[in-house]
């Protein structure tokens, strides 16, 4: 038996010696070989820069983890300008496939900054989209913008909980507000900071999402959340909030919320707000839109972004009687037995 051990054990290390085991490599596709329609192999340059060559056998399998570039589309030639993973053999100076994942891809048309620099455009397995500058920095990255309808938040009713009607509106309404950033000029600034920081820069980062906040039997609150880059090193969130009527969809003037005139129910929040703080009232009650108030299951949040004041509140919904409208104040929704 030990012998059998040791023969077995010389064999896996006379394979591996031979170049035989398998290997992993990564790296971007730089010329595609189509024979018959049929993609045959690739030039691939890996993550330290040398190029190899794979090929492709019948056995070989495809998985695709982008939308740009899929199975298919890879098989007869689409090749080029993605970033694959290769699982595969040793073939004297190049490599037979047996597995290859498709994880990125650049898109045609890059963009070109005000001072005429090139930036490419990668789409990603990991639903987001890199801004990269010809040498390989990363200049931005700005996640793929999620919600309503796939967003769902532990505790709170979903976007699914909406009568048909109403799931066609508020997606509209969504749809219709789009992007609340602009992603070039912050690539501008991104690369403004490039130059000036050299190694110490990293990438900036954009995300937008809307999620559900919380719902009664009359109404559901969404909120649209944007994280925003201050520099390299630092971002912040701005929070934004809407209500709908979970049956038709419409949107719900925040103010209607109130059982009191809008001007009452802005004083009555910014006097909460001002009691103790650093802020003068005067510049919080000129600040304050009624997209800041946002109606969380646990309580009402008041919200400030970055651009003009750093600050926030929470009220539980007792603090506030009186000053909301019954119909408007959130519910616990039902735990399915």
């Amino acid at each position: 038996m030990r012998r059998m051990f040791w023969l077995a054990l010389a064999l896996v290390l006379l394979l591996t010696g031979c170049g035989l085991g398998e290997t992993e490599l990564y790296g971007e596709v730089m010329q595609a070989q189509v024979e018959g329609g049929r993609l045959s192999g690739f030039v691939l340059r890996t993550e330290d820069g040398k190029d190899v060559t794979v090929s492709l056998s019948e056995n070989t399998q495809i998985l695709s983890w982008i939308d740009q570039v899929d199975e298919d589309a890879f098989l007869a030639g689409e090749a080029e300008d993605t970033e694959v993973t290769v699982t595969g053999l040793r073939d004297g100076a190049g490599y037979i496939a047996g597995e290859i994942e498709i994880s990125g891809a650049r898109r045609e048309q890059g963009i070109t900054l005000s001072d005429g620099t090139a930036v490419e455009i990668w789409d990603t397995a990991f639903f987001d989209t890199n801004y990269i500058l010809p040498d390989g920095t990363e200049l931005l990255r700005e996640i793929k913008p999620s919600g309503p309808q796939n967003v769902y938040v532990g505790g709170v009713e979903s976007f699914d909980q909406l009568s048909a009607p109403a799931r066609e509106a508020v997606a509209a309404y969504y749809a219709e507000q789009g992007l609340l950033y602009d992603a070039e000029e912050v690539l501008e600034r991104a690369y403004a900071e490039y130059k000036d920081g050299g190694e110490d820069f990293s990438a900036y980062w954009l995300e937008q999402s809307v999620s559900p906040s919380a719902s009664n039997e009359r109404l559901m609150y969404f909120t649209t959340t944007v994280t925003l880059p201050v520099d390299s090193g630092e971002i912040y969130p701005v929070t934004l909030s809407a209500a709908f009527d979970r049956e038709t969809g419409e949107k719900v003037d925040t103010w209607s919320l109130f059982a009191v005139p809008e001007e009452e129910a802005r004083a009555a929040l910014v006097d909460r707000m001002a009691e103790g703080g650093w802020i003068p009232r005067a510049k919080l009650e000129a600040a304050l839109r009624p997209e800041y108030i946002i109606f969380r299951t646990g309580g009402l949040n008041l919200t400030f972004p970055k651009e003009e004041y750093t600050t926030g509140g929470s009220f539980d919904y007792e603090e506030l009687d009186g000053l909301l409208q019954p119909w408007a104040i959130p519910e616990e929704p039902e735990q399915e037995q």
